[in-house]
């Protein structure tokens, strides 16, 4: 399968996979004309579900899978999931053994949920405001922009082999601060939707901030 992704701008490459406030700030700026420019060289999904399914694989093989009796994901997820509006899709989500509070979503409709987040969460609510989260970065396209300015800038037709391979460290750089503040804002917003409260998106956010200061040793 050929892709056919023309990169828009010719930057280099340690400026695309910048992070922190130097990317915040590009981002920031150029915000608007990016996602209009990415719209026009969009991936459809049926090429996005192909990324998410091989990237997925690459990623899975380093992983080991997990559980939980605390929650039924399944059922939250699910819940959470009749509110996208991306609906071709293929959205699907595995618990990964690892002590880390994390979770995570690449293209593709894939979220990844760590047994630390469960075992962390106080309520239902907290985690549907977390996978509506990741669902948003999916469902607002951050997964697959990202993919898009991560890419090296000159391949006109490039395979899924060449991208997957090319895109198995891609996952773990943060997303900017806008994507963040927009998968926020509409996470709250659909697990609204879907019947849960919202007032457990700030509880979260602030229990997991006090979380990263201690980790990090700082108050």
């Amino acid at each position: 399968m050929n892709l056919k992704i023309l990169f828009w701008l010719m930057l280099p490459a340690q400026l695309l996979i910048a992070q922190g406030s130097i990317f915040d700030e590009i981002a920031g700026t150029i915000n608007d004309l990016t996602k209009i420019s990415l719209n026009i060289l969009d991936i459809s999904d049926q090429e996005e579900n192909d990324i998410g399914i091989a990237l997925g694989a690459e990623l899975e093989s380093e992983m080991k899978a997990g559980s939980t009796k605390k929650w039924d994901v399944k059922k939250i997820f699910n819940k959470v999931l009749k509110t996208v509006s991306r609906k071709n899709i293929k959205y699907s989500f595995k618990i990964v053994a690892d002590d880390e509070v994390n979770a995570f979503a690449i293209a593709g409709g894939r979220v990844y949920i760590n047994t630390g987040l469960l075992n962390f969460v106080k309520s239902e609510d907290e985690l549907a405001f977390i996978i509506a989260h990741e669902l948003a970065h999916i469902d607002k396209k951050h997964c697959i922009n990202k993919i898009k300015l991560t890419y090296l800038a000159g391949k006109v037709n490039v395979t899924l082999a060449m991208l997957v391979d090319e895109l198995k460290a891609v996952y773990d750089i943060p997303f900017n601060k806008y994507d963040e503040f927009e998968a926020d804002d509409f996470g709250v917003k659909m697990m609204q939707k879907a019947g849960y409260n919202k007032k457990a998106a700030s509880l979260f956010s602030r229990d997991s901030l006090f979380i990263m200061k201690r980790v990090k040793g700082t108050r």
